[in-house]
């Protein structure tokens, strides 16, 4: 098991990998260095706050932790940017899945049925499994 980083190993190095993962999610570049003397800011891009799905790809590839979110009593939480977003729940266990904004941007993107957007990874296998028992029964 990895040891946990401490506040002062979570700095950011400026390798912008989180920036190539917004654009790349959203289509956007959302984050920039937002201040130019130091020490040296990232946030989100001027004009752009509103266009953060809180998706998260930022976080998951930030290889100093710098940018970390929280989930809790049903909003996620992005201390770095200041910003925080509503939680979609699976609609069969209530677990939280991702943001809403997420979900609205991917249903833009990609043309499937609701319910795979609605429910969480477990529910989901649970869901085809029961699909693939009762097909193999037939």
């Amino acid at each position: 098991m990895a040891k946990a980083k401490t506040k002062e190993e979570k700095i950011c190095k400026y390798c912008q990998i989180c920036v190539r993962a917004c654009e790349k999610v959203t289509g956007y570049k959302l984050i920039e260095v937002v201040s130019k003397g130091e020490p040296k800011k990232f946030g989100p891009a001027a004009n752009h706050r509103e266009f953060c799905i809180g998706c998260g790809a930022c976080a998951a590839v930030c290889p100093t932790e710098y940018i970390e979110i929280v989930d809790r009593d049903g909003k996620r939480y992005i201390e770095v940017f200041n910003i925080d977003f509503d939680l979609a729940l699976c609609k069969e266990c209530g677990k939280p899945i991702t943001t809403t904004k997420h979900i609205e941007h991917l249903k833009k993107k990609i043309n499937l049925p609701d319910y795979i957007f609605e429910l969480c990874d477990e529910c989901k296998r649970k869901f085809y499994m029961e699909r693939i028992a009762v097909l193999g029964h037939m």
